[in-house]
């Protein structure tokens, strides 16, 4: 049974992935280089754990479905330009997600400036305590910074 799913680069609007059979069996949906701008049809991949939507046109997860199940969501190189509301619906929608990355995003620091080499230099956005109270708290305990590699 087939448990991943790829379509890139297909000029999807939406998450209504063609063709696919047992959405329910599916653990991980690639939707990258689409024109996504909305979390329609997500809503079939019932056990779904990770979610890469890499260069789409997504501004907003308020359309997005609830996914309890999710646990990595990607969202590189978007047009999200609000933190505050993106973080929001992650808290909302996305209760089990441990791993957030947000890379080149209208909210993230423009490349060439010192904010952005330390953006860059952190690996995913590790979410340890998904019901903090606070946005601000949240959204800066989240920053892990990646590990040197040892040669």
């Amino acid at each position: 049974m087939e448990t991943r799913c790829s379509v890139n680069g297909k000029g999807l609007a939406d998450c209504k992935v063609p063709n696919i059979s047992n959405p329910e069996s599916i653990l991980t949906v690639d939707l990258s280089n689409n024109k996504i701008k909305s979390g329609d049809g997500l809503e079939v991949f019932t056990k779904l754990q990770t979610l890469i939507l890499t260069k789409n046109k997504i501004e907003s997860l308020k359309t997005f479905p609830s996914i309890p199940t999710l646990q990595t969501l990607n969202l590189d190189h978007n047009n999200m330009d609000d933190v505050y509301e993106t973080i929001k619906y992650i808290k909302e929608k996305f209760p089990s997600l441990t791993s957030l990355s947000v890379l080149d995003n209208p909210f993230s620091p423009k490349a060439g400036t010192t904010q952005y080499a330390l953006f860059r230099n952190l690996s995913l956005i590790h979410i340890s305590e998904p019901t903090r109270p606070l946005y601000i708290s949240y959204a800066v305990f989240c920053l892990k910074k990646k590990k040197k590699k040892k040669k």
